[in-house]
């Protein structure tokens, strides 16, 4: 029998591409029901139903993506398995600090980019983790019904699933990356290769839909080893 290898599984870019992918499928549909005329309403309602659909997975994959990049950050500190096994239970945005204090420097949590993260953090554990609740609704102006439920305090994201619409996900995108991106090279300093390489645990590996991505959303890209000007 061959002699088995081992190879490295990037998680961040695996989750990361994944959810770009998504949420680009999802932007196509959102264009495509914007093309159509008044009278296919239904069908417009359709491909916006799809839409979120595609969406929300973004978001979720997204979260997991960020959620394997502060564990990858850990890992790639000079510290016993024993610690790391025990630094892993940590929240996600105590991870992220400690991985500042591991390089000798401080997050600020008064940033606004903290502030946008823990709402994609709330949002994450609250999707992940739902819990049956009672809320009040209205009858809007469109004779539809309006669930009045609890919103994060900085992007006032919907506490609620299937109320985060694609321009939510969108936003939550951005901020993912864009957050990354400060805490390994704006606040600890790491160059480009080195600090993608943290980020995914060892590996870097891009698509053709994060570039896409950029042109049309303007997201950062430097977490997977792609610098602004590139």
């Amino acid at each position: 029998m061959e002699e088995l290898k081992k190879a490295t599984i990037n998680y961040f870019s695996e989750f990361m591409c994944e959810s770009i992918k998504a949420f680009l499928m999802a932007d196509e549909l959102i264009q495509h029901a914007n093309k159509l005329p008044e009278e296919l309403d239904l069908e417009k309602y359709d491909y916006s139903i799809s839409a979120g659909y595609h969406a929300r997975y973004a978001f979720l994959t997204a979260a997991n993506a960020l959620e394997s990049a502060t564990n990858a950050l850990i890992l790639g500190m000079d510290i016993s398995k024993s610690l790391y096994d025990d630094i892993e239970k940590l929240g996600t945005l105590l991870k992220f600090e400690l991985f500042c204090i591991l390089n000798n420097k401080k997050l600020d949590r008064d940033n606004l980019l903290y502030a946008k993260i823990k709402d994609v953090v709330r949002c994450r554990n609250e999707f992940v983790h739902p819990k049956p609740k009672d809320v009040d609704y209205q009858i809007n102006e469109n004779d539809d019904i309006e669930f009045l439920v609890t919103k994060t305090k900085t992007r006032n994201y919907p506490l609620y699933i299937s109320l985060f619409e694609p321009a939510h996900v969108k936003l939550a995108l951005g901020d993912i990356l864009s957050f990354l991106a400060w805490i390994v090279f704006d606040i600890c300093g790491y160059n480009l290769k080195d600090g993608s390489f943290l980020i995914g645990n060892k590996v870097v590996s891009t698509n053709a839909d994060i570039y896409e991505a950029r042109e049309k959303f303007g997201f950062d890209l430097r977490p997977f080893g792609i610098s602004k000007d590139k």
